[in-house]
């Protein structure tokens, strides 16, 4: 009976360790991913932000630059706008399906499995196994989440995302997915340098690392 209790133990163990978490952010995806394209289907979309986002998508897959017909400033580059670099590497998915539906399931995807880090960075802390689950669950779950799942494709979304990594491999010392993470971050929106300073600067004063310093004055520029 002995033997029993603690195999059931080490099942559930595994399952909240690494299987749970997956699957919570995945049924979150799943979730946002069909109220979104329903939305699209009954005609709930609109040309800010989805239609213009896609226009722009499908011009950086095609090698063109980023001109819109749909802007309040219409025929100019829609970086002199925002600085929103996210959609060139977004623009490759356009290869496969050049259609909305895929900003949309892009945006829930990253959005819903940036929960991971959210996770494993409460992990890192030794924090209870359900507290971890209940913090991914409280993440994805929150209005400003659903929010930003019910509007139209934004690149605040890429931005949030982005932030959570950027924290996750602070913590970890992990110097090249720091770098990947905050540059994904940068390249969201340009207001996403101000929540990379403030974060880069208070991890330096907090544990003196260089590299923290370097990414907040880039930050800063």
């Amino acid at each position: 009976i002995t033997i029993k209790k603690t195999n059931k133990h080490n099942i559930i163990s595994s399952l909240i360790q690494h299987k749970l978490p997956v699957l919570i952010c995945f049924l979150f995806f799943t979730a946002y991913s069909i109220l979104s394209i329903v939305r699209f289907h009954h005609f709930g979309a609109f040309g800010f932000d989805l239609g213009l986002r896609s226009q722009t998508v499908w011009e950086y897959s095609r090698f063109k630059a980023p001109i819109t017909t749909i802007h309040f400033y219409p025929f100019n580059n829609i970086l002199a706008d925002h600085l929103e670099l996210i959609y060139i590497p977004i623009s490759l998915s356009y290869w496969i399906w050049s259609d909305p539906r895929m900003l949309l399931l892009i945006e829930a995807f990253y959005v819903c499995f940036s929960g991971l880090a959210i996770y494993l960075l409460a992990k890192e802390k030794s924090l209870h196994k359900l507290i971890c689950l209940g913090l991914i669950i409280s993440y994805l779950s929150f209005y400003g989440v659903q929010h930003a799942m019910w509007f139209d494709v934004h690149s605040a979304s890429f931005g949030a995302g982005s932030i959570a990594w950027f924290l996750y491999f602070l913590n970890k010392k992990n110097k090249k997915w720091i770098l990947i993470s905050f540059l994904l971050a940068l390249a969201s929106k340009e207001n996403m340098a101000a929540l990379t300073l403030f974060i880069s600067l208070v991890w330096y004063i907090y544990k003196k690392e260089k590299i923290a310093l370097y990414l907040g004055l880039f930050s800063a520029l």
